[in-house]
C-alpha cells in the first residue's frame, strides 16, 4: 500500500485509508459470500423422487388438517409485528 502525504501538512491522508478500509471490507464481505455459496452447490443434492413424494404428502395431511396459514396472514403478521 502506498502512503498517501498530503503536500501542505506532511499528514497521511486519513480519507484514502477509510476509502481503502470500505472497498477492502467490502471486497472479503463479497468473497466470503460467493466461497459459501460455492460450498453450499457443491454439497447440494437432488430430492428423491421418494422423499418429493413424502412431502408432498405430509403438506396436503397438513392442508386437511388445517395446519396452514394463508399468505394473507403472515404478511399481516410480518408487517404488523416488524
Amino acid at each position: 500500500m502506498i502512503l498517501n502525504l498530503s503536500p501542505k501538512s506532511g499528514r497521511l491522508n486519513t480519507n484514502y485509508f477509510v476509502v481503502m478500509d470500505l472497498y477492502s471490507s467490502f471486497g472479503l464481505q463479497k468473497f466470503l459470500r460467493n466461497k459459501k455459496v460455492e460450498q453450499f452447490e457443491q454439497t447440494l443434492k437432488p430430492m428423491s423422487i421418494e422423499q418429493f413424494n413424502l412431502e408432498i404428502d405430509q403438506s396436503m395431511k397438513d392442508s386437511d388438517e388445517g395446519r396452514i396459514i394463508s399468505a394473507k396472514d403472515l404478511k399481516y403478521k410480518y408487517i404488523v409485528l416488524y
